[in-house]
């Protein structure tokens, strides 16, 4: 890049320089960050022994969509063992110039692949979205603020009228997802080191949290996650129950709410229990 300015010139101020130097950094973040290369580079940097100002310039390019390549491989890194490493990195590329990076921190970078993925269905198939989702729902409990649990002990002396009408606060690392596809058995065995194959549809669900540091993936019935959807959009414990059973064909009894909420609680996915004024 030419030097921004040789000794000072008498007539020119530091207010000057400066802005001189907020242009030229403005037009290089562009020029590398931007979706085509910048047709007046020879302008602004000089040419080397061997490179042109252009193919300079182009280093910078390559290694900045470099970089946010392996950070959408780091998180999802199933979707590309599923799709392979070439379709991936197409995949992953158009993906960075539709949504351009927009802050230092690479965190959230890919939280619209999902739905990029939706879009380009014939690219990726109804699995690799679901596994998407999936490694999605993990990324954003591994940064999601951390929730104080909610303790068994919140629980006793409860009268009937209050466990009907109460309730529950799930964690904010809490997700829970349904898939067409055994999305979470299929992650899961390629975590373990095998080599799994892309398995047929079959509806799925799966509860994602975290406890303190450690994020959980727990296989949901459909009883188990028809109940614990109700309960995480806000509605008291009767009508969640009630909504629970009315949805699903196979027996909920007593004992078998009893210890969902006992994995529930004792796992960290509430974070406070909420009772109606009287």
């Amino acid at each position: 890049m030419h030097s921004v300015s040789g000794p000072r010139d008498a007539g020119v101020s530091a207010a000057a320089e400066h802005a001189g130097l907020r242009t030229q950094q403005t037009w290089f973040s562009d020029a590398v960050t931007g979706p085509e290369t910048a047709p007046d580079a020879a302008r602004v940097l000089t040419p080397g022994p061997r490179l042109t100002a252009a193919e300079r310039l182009q280093i910078y390019r390559d290694g900045y969509r470099a970089r946010l390549v392996d950070c959408l491989a780091d998180d999802y890194a199933a979707v590309r063992y599923l799709l392979g490493e070439a379709a991936f990195e197409a995949i992953a590329r158009a993906y960075i110039d539709e949504h351009p990076s927009r802050s230092p921190n690479l965190n959230a970078f890919g939280r619209a692949m999902p739905a990029f993925l939706a879009g380009r269905s014939g690219a990726a198939g109804a699995l690799a979205l679901d596994v998407a989702r999936l490694e999605w729902a993990i990324v954003e409990a591994i940064h999601a603020a951390p929730s104080p649990p909610l303790t068994l002990d919140r629980f006793e002396h409860m009268t009937p009228e209050q466990w009907a009408t109460a309730v529950l606060v799930p964690a904010a690392s809490v997700r829970l997802l349904r898939f067409a596809h055994p999305a979470d058995a299929f992650y899961t065995s390629l975590r373990e080191g095998e080599r799994p194959i892309a398995p047929a549809p079959a509806p799925s669900a799966t509860l994602v949290h975290r406890r303190g540091w450690v994020v959980w993936r727990t296989a949901l019935s459909p009883a188990m996650a028809g109940l614990l959807e109700a309960i995480v959009s806000g509605v008291g414990l009767g009508a969640a129950l009630t909504a629970s059973i009315a949805g699903d064909a196979s027996p909920v009894t007593e004992a078998n709410v009893t210890q969902w909420f006992r994995e529930w609680v004792s796992g960290g996915v509430f974070t406070a229990l909420e009772l109606p004024e009287p």
